[in-house]
C-alpha cells in the first residue's frame, strides 16, 4: 500500500504539488480585519509585531459551522485584494519545469528566484522579470514545443503539465512502482502487479467508489489494488476524471507566464517588491527577512 505521507522520489515528491505564489503588497497590510471576518482570520506576524498578511482559518470557519463558506471566502478575498495582489503561478513541479525549459530557450536569469521556496525581488529588477517572461512566452508560441498535460474533461484548463523529452520524466516512485511522463501519456511500472503488464501506458483515469480505472490503448484497466494505480491517483490529487495527452508548452505555461508578467509590471509601477512564496497563502513559512 502506498502511504502518501511517506517520502517518495520523483518530480511530484515532497512539496512538488505545493503552489507557488507571486505577491505584490500595493497597500499597507491592515492592522485588523473587518468585523465580519474578525473571528475567522489569523494574522501573519511581521518583525515589528504588525501583521504582514492575513489568512482565512479553515479551523475557525469549521468551528463556527458557517453554512456560507463560499460567501465568507468571497468576502475575505475581496478584502485581501485591497492591499495585496496574489497570483498563483502553479505548483512547484510546474514552475521549476518552466524555468528549466526556459533556460534552453533564452535568458531567464531574473526568473531564478522562482526556484526558491521564498524570495524577495526588488522593484528595480521587476521590469527585467516581466521582459524576460514576455520573451520566453513569444518563443514558446513560435517554437510550438509539446509537453504532456493532464486535463479534466468536465472543466476547462490544464490541471498539471510536464516538459517531456526523449527520456521518461519520473513523477513518483515508491518501492519499485513508478509513474513517469512520456510524450504520449503516463507510463506506469509496477513489478508486483501480477495481473497487469509490467509497464502500462495510460491516457487518463476515472476514480470512483470501485477504485481507479486507467484508460489505455487496449481499453479500461482496473487498478483498484496495484501500487502503480495508487501512485497514479497522487499525480493529480482530487481529480476523479482525468485525460492525459500532448499539449503545447505555450498552453501549459500560459497562466504562469501571464501572471508573472502582470505581477512584475505591477511591482515596477508601484515601486514595491515581488514576493515569491510557496504553500498556503498566509503561512508563516512565507516570511523572508
Amino acid at each position: 500500500m502506498i502511504d502518501s505521507g511517506r517520502p517518495m522520489s520523483g518530480l511530484l515528491a515532497g512539496n512538488g504539488t505545493a503552489m507557488v505564489h507571486a505577491l505584490v503588497y500595493h497597500h499597507p497590510t491592515p492592522d485588523a480585519p473587518p468585523a465580519a471576518l474578525a473571528e475567522l482570520v489569523d494574522p501573519l506576524d511581521g518583525v515589528d509585531g504588525q501583521p504582514d498578511d492575513w489568512q482565512l482559518s479553515m479551523r475557525k470557519l469549521l468551528a463556527h459551522r458557517d453554512e456560507h463558506v463560499h460567501d465568507v471566502w468571497s468576502t475575505f478575498s475581496a478584502w485581501r485584494r485591497t492591499f495585496v495582489a496574489d497570483r498563483v503561478l502553479g505548483d512547484v513541479a510546474t514552475v521549476r519545469s518552466f524555468v528549466t525549459w526556459a533556460e534552453t530557450v533564452g535568458d531567464v536569469q531574473s526568473l531564478h528566484p522562482l526556484n526558491l521556496p521564498a524570495a524577495r525581488v526588488e522593484w528595480k529588477n521587476a521590469p527585467r522579470m516581466a521582459w524576460q517572461t514576455q520573451q520566453i512566452a513569444t518563443a514558446a508560441r513560435a517554437r510550438g514545443d509539446l509537453g504532456l498535460a493532464i486535463t479534466n474533461p468536465q472543466r476547462s484548463g490544464i490541471v498539471r503539465g510536464f516538459v517531456v523529452g526523449d527520456e521518461p520524466v519520473l513523477l513518483l516512485e515508491d518501492r519499485g512502482a513508478s509513474v513517469s511522463a512520456v510524450p504520449d501519456g503516463l507510463e506506469i511500472v509496477d513489478p508486483k502487479a501480477s495481473t497487469l503488464p509490467r509497464t502500462l501506458l495510460v491516457h487518463g483515469w476515472v476514480l470512483d467508489t470501485d477504485g481507479l480505472t486507467a484508460i489505455t490503448d487496449e481499453g479500461p484497466v482496473s487498478m483498484a489494488s496495484p501500487a502503480g494505480g495508487r501512485l497514479l491517483a497522487l499525480v493529480a490529487p482530487g481529480v476523479t476524471n482525468a485525460s492525459v495527452g500532448p499539449a503545447q508548452l505555450c498552453s501549459i505555461f500560459s497562466s504562469l507566464m501571464t501572471s508573472m508578467q502582470d505581477i512584475a509590471q505591477l511591482a515596477a509601477s508601484d515601486h514595491v517588491p515581488v514576493w515569491i512564496r510557496t504553500g498556503n497563502v498566509g503561512s508563516s513559512r512565507y516570511v523572508v527577512r
